[in-house]
């Protein structure tokens, strides 16, 4: 196991969970936007979930010391599983464009009618979002956009905050 990944299994479901998630919406994002950047984006998400999926069968494997852990390891096995599959799913979804599959008419049209369709945003080095905090910035305000991750580097946080200073190369989603 990777020493940068949480050390528990919950707190592993908890980023897993918000790994499939970010997958979904940047799989649909990507089709709306007709985006192999953010589809590469979801493939990238889906080597982070597929470690972490990795990891926490591992620790749930060896949690188990007696049949009765055995059974409780069972139900968060499935649970691990089922992430699995959503994450695989949204890739599934994102290799459309990337295929160039083609989309749907009946899709293209329902998707603007979405409540949030997230984009990506990078940013650059004259960029006045350079140095300043996600508080200083204050997007929802400024923009209508509420940043639901950040990646710096291959270091993704899915839950940004006020503090959170962004740096020439972050992306926000």
């Amino acid at each position: 196991m990777r020493e940068t990944r949480p050390r528990n299994v919950k707190e592993m479901l908890v980023e897993a969970k918000n790994t499939s998630e970010l997958m979904v919406d940047l799989a649909y994002a990507a089709i709306f936007y007709n985006s192999e950047d953010l589809s590469e984006e979801v493939s990238h998400l889906e080597e982070r979930l597929n470690d972490l999926v990795f990891d926490m069968r591992t620790l749930t494997i060896l949690a188990a010391r007696s049949p009765a852990d055995a059974e409780q390891m069972a139900g968060i096995l499935q649970v691990v599983q089922d992430i699995e599959k959503i994450g695989n799913a949204a890739v599934d979804i994102a290799k459309i464009v990337v295929k160039r599959l083609g989309i749907p008419p009946e899709l293209l049209h329902d998707i603007p009618e979405a409540e949030e369709i997230p984009s990506r945003v990078r940013v650059h080095a004259d960029s006045a979002l350079d140095g300043r905090s996600l508080g200083e910035v204050d997007l929802p305000v400024e923009t209508g956009m509420r940043p639901i991750a950040l990646r710096s580097e291959d270091d993704w946080n899915f839950d940004p905050e006020p503090e959170d200073v962004l740096r020439a190369g972050d992306v926000l989603f």
